[in-house]
């Protein structure tokens, strides 16, 4: 049955009317976030500020019931879901024998604080948290703010006196028209906002699908959004500086030296946060810090530290973290940071952000409000000369200057943090010195137990196999003349158990390196192993050559054991395999659609694949977040493996 026109109509007009509620209750929500953010920055001034920061997971916790009651709430208002994305918690910490309990390089006698520390380093490490902190306190000013709009348009039209300003009524209709379009608008943003990193399109939208104008505006307006937040930690440098002044006028001017290491260390995380964003000027920046020395006991029981020994080893722990921090360059280079960053990063950062705010916020939008509700000239400012009419153009000058302005100021801001906080080329080698250390240390584990495997299988197969067939060519021996039929039988049974010894001979040799592998490559031994994966395997292989031996071996190897692992713990039905060669960089892609929910503090596969492929210098990242997909990504340097390097 065809519908009426006049019942499209009202079908419509009552869609528009639902946007104008959805739109209010959508602002609704941006207060209530506004809300939870100013929560969450109260909760930041002790927990920096004072060091106190057990005070920081309660506030960011319960932030985030409030991030989930909007997304939520914007699904059922407007059917757009909006996905957690958060990584998931991790787990509870587990004694070492001896009872204490081990977090990096120290030692706990309590479980209290190595879970502390791992739930901060799971909330301040994820990015969610900070999109979720952004997203309440600009929620009232850009999402919430366009949901309302409509809504405040037709109240402007109502409100302002109409005789002489004929032209308001139009916002009526105007403000009643776009309030779905409004209403969608800004539940993408939320989406954008509290689901995803910022600017980062749909995976279901192409190129061709993304608007040309707000691709612009992204590009645009991104280096400023960036800017504005290496803003906010500049003015978090403030506290943060005091700290450090008054807790080495505390040790070393009153003799409080337990201050010292508390200052020195555990105020890192701005200059970590930092090192990590620098990335956002094109790359991030290693940690400078050297690598604390490890703590033994002698053979006395004694802990020797310099000239000095220690029964314990909690102040033996102590006067080894304080010697490292004090005779560590970086540690001074971060402190002289510390110290000029807010003046010099906060200059850097601030002019750009400080151009588009003030020419948008301080210019352009008084005058609109001037002209739509005609408030007063002297409420607020936004005239040049005393004249108003150029504050418009004036204020555009502005922040186009200050978005053409951020770019370069995020390319030197970056250089700035490099100047002091990455490492020296000392440290660099030292760092080198303890990464080799331990990959010949994982190297000569991984050799050792490939070699009791072998003789494990040899000895517990093939030998035994061998050994049967020995005895039973000397019982052939013996019944050859006495009783030929008998022996024709036990020739036989001979001829398979040789036969059975060939097959698990070759199975061994196979598992040190197949030979499908040694003699037509990698990317057929792939697509090889693909084929026997009870999993629906799909090869893309973009190898133009022949790599190393070695590294032919770890990436078939570590190919095997991500299938295995999506097959066993991820229960996945597909699996893509991408093998490419980036200069002489090995890039191995496997991504499945399983559960997700892959750990590497969780389980020790993950864990051992990355030891086995750090023998090479390899790296191992994984995205697996709670419901799939699942993404492992190996990358293994090609030039590690010259002859003249090859650990082989």
């Amino acid at each position: 049955m065809r519908r009426s026109p006049a019942a499209g109509q009202t079908c419509g007009m009552s869609a528009r009317f639902r946007a104008l509620v959805v739109g209010a209750k959508l602002y609704l929500l941006a207060l209530l976030g506004l809300a939870g953010g100013a929560g969450v920055l109260a909760a930041f001034v002790p927990g920096f500020g004072l060091g106190a920061v057990f005070l920081l997971p309660p506030p960011i916790l319960w932030s985030r019931r409030i991030t989930g009651l909007v997304r939520d709430r914007t699904a059922r208002l407007t059917g757009i879901v909006i996905g957690e994305p958060y990584k998931p918690a991790p787990p509870p910490p587990v004694p070492q024998p001896d009872g204490w309990y081990r977090r990096d390089r120290q030692l706990y006698r309590t479980a209290r604080w190595p879970s502390i520390h791992d739930r901060l380093d799971w909330l301040l490490g994820d990015n969610a948290t900070w999109r979720d902190l952004t997203w309440m306190l600009t929620a009232p000013v850009s999402g919430g703010l366009i949901a309302i709009m409509p809504l405040l348009l037709m109240v402007a039209g109502v409100v302002l006196p109409w005789f002489g300003y004929l032209w308001a009524l139009a916002l009526v209709p105007v403000g009643f028209f776009i309030a779905p379009a409004a209403v969608r608008h800004a539940a993408h943003l939320y989406r954008r906002m509290l689901g995803g990193p910022f600017f980062r399109a749909d995976p279901a939208t192409t190129q061709a699908d993304r608007h040309p104008i707000r691709e612009w505006t992204g590009d645009a307006l991104q280096p400023v959004v960036k800017l504005g937040l290496l803003f906010l930690l500049c003015l978090l440098g403030v506290p943060v500086a005091a700290a450090t002044i008054l807790g080495l006028l505390l040790g070393y001017g009153l003799g409080l030296f337990f201050f010292v290491p508390w200052v020195l260390e555990d105020l890192r995380f701005l200059a970590d946060w930092r090192r990590s964003l620098a990335r956002w000027s094109g790359q991030g920046i290693a940690s400078p810090y050297r690598p604390l020395p490890l703590l033994a006991p002698n053979s006395e029981g004694m802990f020797q530290v310099g000239r000095n020994l220690y029964k314990t080893r909690r102040w033996a722990t102590f006067a080894v973290r304080s010697d490292w921090l004090l005779k560590d360059p970086a540690t001074w280079r971060e402190v002289l940071w510390r110290l000029v960053d807010p003046l010099v990063g906060g200059l850097l950062a601030g002019v750009p952000v400080v151009l588009v705010g003030y020419g948008i916020w301080g210019l352009v939008l008084p005058r609109i409000v001037h002209m739509v509700f005609g408030a007063s000239e002297n409420d607020w400012y936004g005239a040049i000369a005393g004249v108003t009419w150029p504050a418009i153009p004036v204020g555009l000058l502005f922040a186009w200057a200050g978005i053409k302005l951020a770019p370069w100021a995020l390319r030197v801001h970056g250089r700035w943090t490099r100047v002091l906080l990455q490492p020296s080329p000392g440290t660099v080698l030292a760092q080198r010195v303890e990464q080799l250390t331990q990959t010949r240390a994982d190297a000569t584990a991984a050799s050792a137990s490939e070699l009791r495997r072998i003789e494990r299988d040899l000895h517990d197969g093939v030998q035994s196999r061998l050994v049967a067939v020995g005895m039973g060519l000397a019982a052939m021996e013996r019944l050859l003349d006495t009783d030929p039929p008998a022996a024709r039988e036990l020739l036989a049974k001979t001829r398979e158990s040789a036969a059975a010894a060939l097959r698990e001979l070759r199975e061994v040799v196979r598992g040190i390196h197949p030979p499908v592998l040694a003699e037509r490559g990698l990317g057929d031994a792939v697509r090889a192993m693909a084929l026997d994966s009870p999993l629906s395997t799909t090869v893309t292989v973009d190898l133009p050559r022949r790599l190393p031996d070695p590294i032919e071996a770890a990436a078939y190897f570590a190919v095997a054991e991500a299938l295995g692992n999506a097959a066993r713990h991820g229960r996945a039905t597909k699996v893509s395999i991408e093998l490419r060669l980036d200069g002489q960089v090995l890039r191995i892609a496997v991504t499945d659609n399983g559960q997700g929910g892959a750990d590497p503090d969780r389980g020790s596969g993950l864990r051992g694949l990355a030891q086995r492929l750090g023998i090479f210098d390899g790296i191992v990242t994984i995205s697996s977040p709670p419901g799939g997909p699942t993404e492992l990504i190996m990358e293994i340097p090609c030039a590690s493996s010259s002859p003249r390097t090859s650990t082989s």
